[in-house]
């Protein structure tokens, strides 16, 4: 399903689930089919790859485990949520470029 998802659209899909329902009543397949009928003009993945989006988490997910993973989860450390919280968000800002802005704005003493 994947294959013909990515190759075909969320439509494709859902008519091959169709074609399942005839010959099998799987409580799987009838909210497989729900989600397509609520989520398929969402899947029109032929035609995104082709404008050049990123379909898949991979970014998303390497840019969690660069920005977090590598920061808060170094041999030894320990953190509280709220701790972990303020970390993540003063890496953002190195990461995105506003370390300076920043401070500047939120500690002027410190901008120097």
């Amino acid at each position: 399903m994947k294959i013909m998802l990515r190759k075909c659209g969320g439509e494709m899909v859902l008519s091959a689930l169709g074609e399942l329902s005839q010959t099998h009543t799987l409580k799987e397949l009838k909210e497989a089919i729900t989600y397509y009928q609520n989520n398929y003009t969402r899947m029109d993945y032929p035609t995104y790859e082709a404008l050049g989006y990123h379909i898949t988490s991979s970014t998303v997910e390497s840019a969690c485990r660069h920005v977090v993973g590598d920061r808060l989860k170094r041999s030894g450390m320990r953190w509280t949520i709220n701790g972990a919280q303020q970390i993540t968000l003063l890496r953002l800002k190195w990461k995105n470029g506003n370390w300076k802005d920043y401070w500047a704005r939120y500690r002027p003493s410190l901008a120097a």
